[in-house]
């Protein structure tokens, strides 16, 4: 038996050192959280999704009250994409929050939407970059969906 040790590369930039085409996908997902449904949670997720030919989708949590069955940012945006946007290669996605609650540093996607993004990557062939955009403004940048989930289930 060997103990192995696994890193999580990323890359943070502070709020004032945001390069453009970033700030323009986070700018987009942070509008989207105007478009979550949170009554229960007031935790409003947005999500935006820059494509290769350049556009910009967004996607925003929506809950129920069989709280269980409710519906993340990312699995909104990645349905639309997949619906609407049939083999078009996704670039980058941005993730961004607005709630009520404290939040310290940045809120991640949960394991299911790891899951799903991992999902998208693979079937795509390509890294999509994936950008968190934490609460005081910083971006966390990382460079593929497998940094978040290095072991994802793959058929």
């Amino acid at each position: 038996m060997s103990e192995l040790t696994l890193s999580i590369p990323y890359i943070h930039h502070s709020a004032n050192d945001v390069p453009g085409e970033i700030e323009i996908l986070c700018l987009s997902a942070k509008q989207a959280t105007s478009l979550s449904y949170a009554p229960y949670s007031n935790f409003h997720v947005g999500a935006s999704a820059r494509l290769a030919s350049g556009k910009i989708i967004q996607g925003a949590n929506m809950e129920n009250a069989a709280y269980p069955q409710c519906l993340c940012a990312e699995a909104v945006l990645l349905g639309s994409l997949h619906s609407q946007y049939p083999g078009q290669r996704i670039e980058a996605i941005g993730i961004a929050v607005t709630t009520d609650h404290v939040l310290k540093g940045v809120a991640a996607p949960c394991g299911s939407c790891r899951q799903q993004l991992f999902e998208a990557e693979n079937r795509q062939g390509a890294p999509i970059k994936l950008y968190l955009l934490g609460a005081e403004g910083d971006v966390y940048e990382f460079a593929d969906m497998k940094s978040l989930l290095p072991f994802g289930f793959v058929l």
